[in-house]
């Protein structure tokens, strides 16, 4: 459970009221942004951890971010199996502002070939009494960034043996095949398959292809002397091999 991981890890802020038959877990916020073809959410899951006083009208908690996603915004699948997308930040130095409480923005802004995620962090859910007369309150949010390379939400991972993965047919609608990947310490490579029989195209075998050796987020794959405008109409499937290498993202470029 979330809230029973950050309270064993003693590196993060300590709750002042924990009961745990008062524990749940609720939605506090869904903002929703486009990317793409797609909507992602940013939801913040708000975990209770025990009502306060004087008046037991509130909650101790914490609230840390997950990653939805939605192609017509009425199905909504959570990514990754619910991990958590912003988390608090460990307690450190006392610098960090977003050790207790993390509320987002709608969406991220593209900069610098990065995303660029502002956030609310506030280092208090609750105060004990001695923190209220220390008037820490005084110091207590910011706001914060957190930066994520393009496309970079989730992807394909190779690890220490060749593993591959194929798409669904696809119509090819550019001159050249782009992949965000990253295989500095790896290899990728592609192959275009027949949609109907899935035998490899002439000139576009895996052994046919460049090996990608490099971590980038526009990376155009090569096959020999074979052009790639020349399968444009074509429905085509796609297998990509990993080894040691992520996929974030591929695209037909014009």
């Amino acid at each position: 459970m979330r809230l029973q991981r950050l309270i064993d890890d003693h590196a993060y802020l300590p709750l002042v009221y924990n009961r745990p038959e008062e524990w749940r877990t609720d939605i506090y916020n869904f903002p929703v942004f486009r990317y793409e073809s797609m909507y992602l959410a940013l939801p913040v899951m708000h975990h209770w951890s025990g009502k306060h006083a004087p008046m037991y009208e509130n909650v101790d908690s914490r609230k840390s971010v997950e990653l939805a996603s939605s192609r017509d915004l009425r199905s909504w699948h959570r990514v990754a199996n619910r991990a958590p997308f912003l988390e608090h930040s460990p307690l450190g130095d006392g610098s960090a502002y977003d050790t207790g409480q993390i509320v987002t923005t709608n969406g991220p802004i593209m900069h610098n070939n990065a995303l660029w995620f502002y956030y609310v962090g506030l280092k208090y859910r609750c105060m004990s009494i001695e923190d209220t007369l220390k008037r820490k309150y005084l110091d207590a949010s910011a706001v914060c960034m957190a930066r994520l390379r393009m496309d970079g939400f989730v992807s394909l991972k190779g690890g220490i043996e060749w593993g591959s993965v194929l798409t669904k047919p696809l119509t090819v609608i550019g001159d050249s095949l782009r992949l965000n990947v990253d295989a500095w310490r790896g290899k990728a490579q592609v192959e275009v398959l027949d949609a109907d029989t899935l035998h490899p195209i002439a000139g576009f075998t895996r052994d046919d292809c460049r090996r990608i050796m490099a971590d980038s987020i526009d990376e155009a794959v090569g096959w020999g002397s074979a052009t790639f405008a020349a399968l444009r109409g074509k429905t085509v499937r796609l297998r990509f091999h990993l080894w040691q290498a992520e996929l974030y993202a591929f695209w037909f470029a014009v």
